[in-house]
């Protein structure tokens, strides 16, 4: 799509519509060597993913400060947004990862070390786990956080923070950004996160069945056993 000269900036909305886009400064850079000029100046060239190309006139005269505001505004996020909604009586489904989905979890050692500090955080924080497993680099959690008051973000800093410090080695142990958080409020959906949990499992190809996954709570659903202690549900 091609941009008259002597434009000054973006379209309105452009990067919260697609906030991924990267900006290549000079001409040449983009993927495939799209290069060119726009009238006068060199041009620089606007990638969403490959998909939709813009070129921009970024030398134009007295446009240097429009062209640092596109370089800024264009910048890829790198980090996810978690939003979290505090209902009282809804459950929620948390899924979080190691940092850029890393096998930290991988060990048995690693497993055990992050169910004994998911126990100690139901117990300083007073919620109930519904269903967990623990994969080699994520975790599936469902919780109630029956305590008034009592936020997701403060489960998550209990259970994770621990488990950095004990597990960490020269980088960071845990992705930024919180993960995600499914509100669960009605028995149907309870059933569907508990499955869709105790599968996990099944699906890589790391059991053959629900239960014989060892870092799940699958088995406690089956015959009350497991590496970990349900609350009645």
């Amino acid at each position: 799509k091609r941009i008259p000269q002597g434009w000054s900036g973006p379209p309105p909305g452009w990067n919260r519509l697609a906030p991924e886009w990267t900006v290549y400064p000079r001409a040449g850079t983009a993927p495939g060597g799209w290069q060119g000029s726009e009238g006068e100046g060199t041009c620089a060239t606007v990638v969403r993913h490959g998909v939709y190309r813009v070129r921009v006139a970024t030398e134009m005269p007295n446009s240097s400060a429009a062209d640092t505001r596109l370089r800024q505004r264009a910048r890829p996020r790198t980090t996810k947004r978690k939003r979290t909604y505090d209902v009282p009586g809804h459950s929620h489904l948390l899924t979080f990862s190691c940092y850029r989905r890393r096998p930290y979890l991988a060990t048995d050692g690693a497993k055990d070390a992050f169910l004994e500090s998911l126990a100690a955080s139901r117990k300083r924080l007073g919620y109930e786990i519904v269903a967990f497993v623990v994969m080699p680099e994520h975790v599936h959690l469902l919780v109630f956080p029956k305590a008034p008051g009592l936020k997701v973000a403060s489960i998550l800093q209990s259970v994770k923070q621990p488990v950095a410090r004990r597990l960490k080695g020269d980088g960071p142990f845990w992705q930024p950004g919180g993960g995600h958080d499914r509100n669960i409020h009605s028995t149907k959906a309870a059933n569907a996160a508990i499955e869709y949990v105790h599968n996990n499992p099944v699906v890589r190809g790391l059991s053959r069945s629900q239960h014989g996954y060892k870092w799940s709570s699958a088995s406690w659903y089956r015959d009350r056993t497991g590496p970990l202690e349900l609350d009645p549900w």
